[in-house]
């Protein structure tokens, strides 16, 4: 879960609180991604820098991957609900994923065989390895299914109920397989995930409307407290090529923040990686 901690400034316009919130996400996403010294923070803010925030607080938001094509400067003044909504669950989004690499977390590698499969893994979307994740799970637990996507794939909580119990066997209830009715069973996966730690980000009808966005997160948040990977982690030797420097780490984020910048279609998730087809 993400927690801010926002100042009680009484005057604080609506449109700089909400700026102020999105601004404390998008460097818990990514931290270092909004330089606090860029911000106007002066009690009076004149129109132009209260623009020069909101610009600042959009091209961040962009840079971190991001789509901000049907928002602008306006929407935060005016406070658009659904336009400012969708950008703040776009960087919840990236926050939940921020751990599917190979450099947070280096245990992915049991997901492949060899380095060329490395290669193919550093290459996905976070979404993408996070499936990836499931579905090696899920073969462990004897489930013949693959799961593809995070709606239609899991609305009868059936592979819920499968993952749930490969990872915390000692939280299962053995009822969960049994039931038929995806309700029932949803039910009951979200009380095993309760047993688990795990908060919930959705509700028993969220799994059986097969709501994308939420589906995701639960995965996600599944993840974080308990992927079931081995903490001895492969030894292939393609890893410890890996660039781990500081400096290499800081440049590329900074070369891969601008390249997102420019309004380009495709986001870069590794630059490295990512514009090695041209």
């Amino acid at each position: 879960m993400i927690y801010l901690r926002l100042p009680r400034m009484e005057f604080l316009s609506g449109d700089y609180l909400l700026l102020l919130g999105v601004r404390k996400l998008i460097n818990v996403a990514v931290p270092g991604t909004i330089d606090e010294r860029a911000i106007n923070t002066k009690r009076e803010l004149n129109p132009w820098e209260r623009n020069e925030n909101h610009t600042l607080c959009l091209n961040s938001a962009k840079a971190i991957g991001c789509t901000v094509v049907n928002i602008g400067t306006q929407d935060f003044i005016e406070g658009r609900r659904h336009l400012v909504l969708g950008l703040i669950s776009q960087i919840i989004k990236i926050q939940l994923l921020a751990d599917l690499n190979l450099k947070k977390t280096p245990q992915l590698v049991e997901l492949v065989d060899d380095s060329k499969d490395v290669e193919e893994l550093m290459s996905l979307a976070p979404e993408k390895i996070l499936l990836r994740w499931m579905n090696f799970q899920l073969k462990k637990a004897g489930y013949t299914k693959t799961v593809s996507n995070f709606s239609s794939d899991v609305k009868d909580a059936e592979a819920y109920a499968h993952l749930l119990n490969v990872l915390a066997p000692e939280h299962s209830n053995p009822s969960t397989l049994k039931v038929k009715d995806p309700l029932e069973k949803a039910k009951l996966v979200l009380e095993h995930a309760d047993r688990m730690g795990c908060k919930r980000y959705l509700t028993t009808k969220d799994i059986v409307e097969g709501s994308p966005n939420l589906n995701l997160a639960f995965v996600a948040h599944i993840f974080q407290h308990r992927n079931g990977l081995s903490t001895q982690t492969k030894q292939i030797s393609f890893l410890e090529t890996l660039p781990d420097d500081t400096q290499i780490s800081r440049e590329e984020r900074s070369f891969r923040f601008w390249i997102n910048n420019l309004g380009n279609s495709t986001y870069i998730n590794n630059i490295f990686e990512d514009v090695r087809n041209g």
